[in-house]
C-alpha cells in the first residue's frame, strides 16, 4: 500500500477536472482580506470595515439618563398611586389586597400586574374580564414609559417619573382640569413624548414662560439647555450660533404686538428638521403670531391658549385657597365677608396670576397682623411695608369694605 507525502496534491481525475474550477491564485500578503459579509456586490466598491462617526445634526435627540416610573395617577383626575422604587412589582385591580387598588371601578380582582425588569417597566394583563389597552390595542404585555397612558378597561392610567410629578401641579394651575382640549394631561403627555412645536396664546400675566419651562423640565430634552430669546439678532453669524445653541433643545420664542416679522432665513433654519429644535412660541394671539412667523409653520404647531383669571370665576375660590395655602395663611377665602369675598370673586384681575398671587399674599399678612381693623391706614401700610397709598389704591381697587374678614374668623 502507497501514501500520499503529506502537501502533495494528486491529479484530478478526468470525468471532474470539467466542473471544478482551478484553484484561485493566492492573494499577495500585504493586501488586507476582504470581508465578503459585507462586500457590495453591485458595485465595485465594499462597504467600509467599520462605521464612520456622523456628526450630531443628523441624530435624532434622544435622552438616556434617568427615567423611573415612580406613580401612577387615574387620567385627568387628582387620585394618584405610589410606586415605591425598591418594590419591583405591583398587583392593580379591584381587589383591596392590591397594591393599586381601584374598588368599585368595573376592574377585575387583579386586572394586571406592574413590573420593573431592570430599566424597563412591564404591564402584564392578568386574564382580565375587559382588558387592557395601551397604545389602542388590548394587549397581554406592554412596555410602559413616563407619559404612556394605558387603560385598565375602564379606568385609564397616566404613566409618571419625577420630572411630570414635579411640574404636573403647575400645569394644572395654569390650565385648569376642566377645559377641552387642552387638559393638564394631554399636555403632560405631549410634553414628555412628543417633540412637536407648540404655541401658546393667552394674555399678559397668564405665565405663559412658567408653562414653558415645564414643558422643558418634562420633555426628552430636558437635559439640554434651554433657550429663551425675545428678541432675534440681526447679523447671520449671531443668528447661526443662536439656533446651533438651540439644536436638539428647546427654543423658546417670546412674541408682543410690537414684534417685527421675523426674517425668512432664520424662520427656514429655526423650523429645518435638520437642526432638531423644538420651537416654543408665546404670543398674545394666533395672529400676531401669523403676522411674525411663517403661517405654514405656525399652522403646523399645536395650540394651547392659557385662559385668563377673569374666565376661570368657578376655579378661583380654590384658586385662592391653594395661594392661602401655599403662604401658610391662617385663613381662606371662606374667611372673607360675603360682600368682600363677591368682589374678589367678580373681578376683572387685568393682571392675572401677578395680581391674584398679589392679593393673596396680601391678605395672609393682613390675616397675621391684629387687631387690623383698629389700625389707621398709615399704621396699616407700615405694618405690610408698603406706601400707604399704595394700600388705599388696592383697596379701591378690589372695592373692599370693613370689616375684611367675617367676625366669626
Amino acid at each position: 500500500m502507497s501514501f500520499d507525502l503529506p502537501g502533495q496534491l494528486l491529479p484530478l481525475p478526468e470525468h471532474l477536472a470539467s466542473v471544478v474550477p482551478a484553484a484561485m491564485p493566492r492573494r499577495p500578503s500585504s493586501t488586507p482580506p476582504t470581508d465578503h459579509a459585507q462586500t457590495d456586490h453591485s458595485s465595485s466598491q465594499s462597504t467600509p470595515p467599520w462605521t464612520p462617526p456622523l456628526d450630531e445634526a443628523q441624530c435624532e435627540p434622544w435622552y438616556d439618563g434617568d427615567d423611573a416610573v415612580v406613580a401612577l395617577r387615574e387620567y385627568n383626575s387628582d387620585q394618584e398611586y405610589d410606586l415605591p422604587l425598591h418594590i419591583k412589582s405591583f398587583r392593580l385591580g379591584g381587589s383591596r389586597s392590591c397594591e393599586v387598588s381601584v374598588p368599585g371601578r368595573g376592574l377585575s380582582a387583579v386586572h394586571c400586574l406592574l413590573e420593573r425588569r431592570g430599566s424597563r417597566f412591564l404591564v402584564h394583563d392578568q386574564h382580565s374580564t375587559h382588558g387592557t389597552i395601551h397604545d389602542g390595542r388590548r394587549i397581554q404585555v406592554a412596555d410602559l414609559q413616563p407619559g404612556d397612558r394605558f387603560t385598565a378597561v375602564p379606568v385609564t392610567f397616566l404613566v409618571l417619573n419625577n420630572e411630570i410629578r414635579i411640574h404636573r401641579p403647575l400645569l394644572v394651575e395654569l390650565l385648569g382640569t376642566d377645559f377641552a382640549p387642552w387638559s393638564p394631561d394631554r399636555l403632560v403627555i405631549e410634553a414628555a413624548k412628543g417633540l412637536g412645536n407648540l404655541l401658546l396664546t393667552g394674555e399678559a400675566g397668564c405665565e405663559h414662560e412658567r408653562l414653558a419651562r415645564a414643558i422643558h423640565a418634562m420633555s426628552l430634552l430636558r437635559n439640554r439647555p434651554l433657550i429663551e430669546c425675545s428678541h432675534i439678532p440681526a447679523e447671520r453669524p449671531s443668528q447661526v450660533g443662536l439656533i446651533k445653541r438651540a439644536s436638539r433643545s428647546t427654543f423658546v420664542l417670546s412674541l408682543t404686538s410690537r414684534t417685527p416679522p421675523i426674517e425668512p432665513t432664520f424662520a427656514s433654519m429655526l423650523f429645518s428638521p435638520s437642526y432638531h429644535v423644538r420651537v416654543i412660541v408665546i404670543a398674545p394671539s394666533l395672529a400676531v403670531s401669523r403676522r411674525v412667523l411663517p403661517a405654514q409653520n405656525v399652522d403646523q404647531m399645536q395650540h394651547v391658549w392659557i385662559r385668563p383669571i377673569a374666565a376661570r370665576a368657578r376655579e378661583l375660590p380654590a384658586i385662592f385657597d391653594r395661594l392661602l395655602s401655599e403662604g401658610d395663611a391662617p385663613i381662606r377665602l371662606a374667611n372673607l365677608t360675603e360682600a368682600n369675598r363677591a368682589r374678589l370673586l367678580s373681578h376683572a384681575w387685568r393682571g392675572n396670576w401677578e395680581d391674584v398671587r398679589m392679593a393673596a399674599n396680601r391678605l395672609t399678612s393682613i390675616a397675621r397682623i391684629p387687631d387690623w381693623e383698629e389700625l389707621d391706614w398709615r399704621e396699616r401700610a407700615i405694618a405690610l411695608g408698603i406706601a400707604k397709598s399704595t394700600l388705599y389704591d388696592w383697596y379701591k381697587l378690589l372695592q373692599l369694605t370693613k370689616p375684611l374678614f367675617a367676625k366669626s374668623m
